[in-house]
């Protein structure tokens, strides 16, 4: 059987042991590979994708890849190395939609940008079964990639980098009716628009309607101001929202930064024309009766253009909302770093105030995201298979667990883990952003 230790002492065995059932049900991978090496199953990602059961993983080779879409199936999809399998052949925008609550989706490792003409990077439509981005990356900079969620329980980002500097008219992720979590993921709005009929403004990292949103230690950046040519003059355009909360939505933010765009440079001609400097944008702004709370970190105005004024631009605004801000707290985050595969060692990481006392929560690839408060701040999985007491936080701040992947697990199957722990000293019980185990190879 495996083993998991931590620095402090060997803890329960019926870590390993759930973590061994919970990977032992039978699940399916095929191999995807552009040059069609040996092994390989499938050349493209489409006929894969319709050809391969429900619950199936697809391990993609290095290559470039057409678009897909996934309707009513649960399926993985995982580059095996990140940056090397590129979605970048002509064609419509990714989609993911109709899964039901027992039906997973993972994308991991991918690198997508958008061909369509449509700024579309991603949509993920009314899923009920838990949609799980990882590592994914925008290499596109000249239509900016757009993700859009809309109607889901449960949608997260983990290691995820938009921010590519193209333009678009939308935020860069814009999330309606949806549950959602970002973990250690950076988003910068699509820039301002350059035309000679009217200017494009800079855009938000993420606008929230009607949804409930954790983010953890990430980065909502606004996108930049622009210069536009207009008829009959010229004029800058400031810099993007970082974060748009409205509609009774629900922002929690844990160390984690929304920052307004950077303005706009002033521009004098060779011919004389002069376009002055416009402003940075708001870090957020929260209306229509929204929430959004800030622990460990706090909003910020973005900057001027060169050669504009002296001053930013404000960090909040409310407008029918409301927002409360507490840069000093500590709240915990948690994560799961190593390559997963079988033999490997990877390891559960806590980010937590010294001395707080931890608990690791397991559950399986069904598992939804459940709001707890006031009991504790952030969502629950649910349903919890396994609650098993860790060792306190030590004074570095980071408790560590290790567990190696046995020999014997079957691939292609998902555990969803996150930390509950208790602060030391102000009684508060903090619920960790949500990690995924997927072993397949």
């Amino acid at each position: 059987m495996s083993e998991i230790h931590t620095q402090h002492r060997l803890l329960s065995p019926a870590v390993a042991v759930f973590l061994f059932v919970a990977g032992s049900l039978p699940a399916q991978v095929f191999i995807v590979d552009e040059a069609g090496g040996p092994g390989a199953q499938f050349t493209d990602l489409p006929a894969a994708i319709d050809a391969v059961p429900d619950g199936a993983t697809l391990r993609v080779r290095a290559g470039d890849y057409s678009p897909f879409s996934i309707d009513g199936k649960g399926i993985a999809v995982v580059g095996e190395v990140a940056g090397e399998v590129r979605i970048s052949k002509f064609g419509p925008a990714q989609v993911i939609e109709n899964t039901g609550a027992g039906q997973m989706v993972l994308l991991k490792n991918l690198s997508i940008a958008p061909t369509s003409g449509l700024g579309a990077l991603l949509i993920v439509a009314n899923c009920r079964g838990p949609v799980l981005v990882e590592n994914l990356d925008t290499t596109v900079t000249v239509a900016a990639a757009t993700f859009v969620v809309h109607t889901c329980d449960n949608v997260q980002l983990h290691r995820c980098q938009l921010t590519d500097l193209g333009f678009a008219s939308r935020p860069r992720l814009l999330a309606i009716d949806s549950g959602l979590h970002l973990r250690d993921t950076d988003l910068r709005g699509p820039t301002s628009g350059v035309g000679t009929i009217g200017a494009l403004p800079a855009n938000p990292a993420l606008e929230l309607v009607r949804t409930r949103a954790i983010a953890v230690r990430s980065s909502l950046t606004g996108g930049r101001g622009g210069l536009c040519c207009l008829r009959g003059g010229s004029a800058s355009t400031p810099g993007g929202v970082g974060v748009l909360v409205s509609d009774s939505s629900e922002l929690i933010a844990l160390r984690t930064t929304a920052t307004g765009g950077r303005g706009a440079d002033e521009y004098t001609s060779q011919f004389g024309g002069f376009i002055p400097a416009s402003a940075g944008g708001i870090g957020i702004v929260v209306s229509d009766n929204a929430t959004a709370r800030f622990e460990g970190d706090e909003p910020r105005g973005g900057v001027p253009g060169i050669g504009g004024e002296t001053f930013g631009a404000p960090s909040v605004l409310r407008s029918g909302g409301t927002i409360a801000i507490d840069p000093e707290s500590e709240p915990s985050a948690g994560d799961l770093q190593g390559t997963p595969v079988r033999g490997q060692t990877v390891r559960f990481t806590l980010d937590a105030a010294p001395a707080s006392v931890a608990v690791l929560l397991l559950s399986t690839s069904q598992a939804q995201m459940v709001p707890i408060e006031p009991l504790a701040l952030g969502s629950v999985l649910f349903p919890i298979a396994l609650a098993i007491p860790t060792a306190s936080v030590p004074a570095t701040g980071v408790l560590e667990i290790d567990y190696t992947i046995p020999a014997s697990r079957q691939l292609g199957v998902t555990t969803f883990g996150q930390f509950a722990s208790l602060h030391p000293t102000r009684q508060r019980i903090w619920l960790t952003n949500p990690f995924a185990l997927h072993v397949n190879q």
